[in-house]
């Protein structure tokens, strides 16, 4: 729990001490549940987006805690870190730079992480509605926890990022990421509803799913998570 009371404290630290920067803009949520009787529950959600757009480039920063407890036992444990930099090279396409850092205790793997480069393409870019396609090459290392080993291999990247600012007040998300390797390949989902409140504060609603085609014995390969968050934009 230390250590999840940490993450969500640095994640909202560095949301106030970047927000102050006018070139920076993004979204911060949290969100918690406790219940006690016959079953004792926690469940943290913390996530940071982050985005600075200079001239031609973009730059990206995710960073995320998700920590269940049942009963004094911990059932779910995930940190993840991503970052990414893109640059225009015409209205249409541009070139990009990612990284992935995925900390999950209950993955079957002690880490898994990603460096990745390639071309997009913003296939619709209007007011209120975007969508961006990638592809590209990478290389993926993944640190097994039952063995210590660490697995790796090229990997294709593929990206589908899509928006929908449906009115004033609602938006949808899409964003879907693919690793596909030899030696394992990672397919991630978020599916997403943000509903206005106020100006800057929201209630979102989003489903994560993460899959693995590779996992330890025992080891499910889909991960999901549902998360009601307070979320604030800045």
């Amino acid at each position: 729990m230390k250590k999840s009371i940490l993450t969500v404290f640095l994640i909202f630290s560095t949301q106030s001490l970047i927000a102050a920067d006018d070139g920076w803009s993004g979204e911060g949520e949290l969100g918690a549940i406790a219940t006690n009787g016959n079953t004792k529950a926690t469940s943290i959600t913390a996530k940071l987006d982050l985005a600075n757009k200079m001239g031609p480039w973009k730059h990206e920063l995710g960073l995320g805690a998700n920590n269940v407890t049942s009963d004094s036992t911990r059932t779910s444990e995930n940190y993840f870190l991503k970052w990414k930099s893109a640059r225009d090279f015409t209205p249409t396409y541009y070139g990009f730079g990612s990284f992935r850092y995925d900390d999950d205790s209950f993955s079957g793997f002690d880490f898994q992480s990603s460096l990745a480069a390639g071309i997009g393409m913003h296939t619709i870019k209007q007011k209120d509605i975007t969508l961006d396609l990638e592809a590209g090459i990478g290389y993926q290392v993944n640190k097994e926890k039952l063995t210590g080993d660490k697995i790796q291999s090229a990997v294709f990247i593929g990206g589908l990022f899509y928006k929908n600012q449906f009115t004033t007040t609602t938006r949808f998300t899409q964003d879907i990421t693919i690793e596909a390797g030899s030696k394992n390949s990672y397919i991630e989902s978020e599916t997403a509803l943000r509903v206005s409140i106020s100006d800057k504060l929201g209630l979102k609603v989003s489903l994560t799913a993460k899959h693995n085609t590779d996992v330890a014995v025992g080891t499910k390969k889909t991960d999901t998570i549902s998360a009601v968050t307070l979320s604030y934009d800045f």
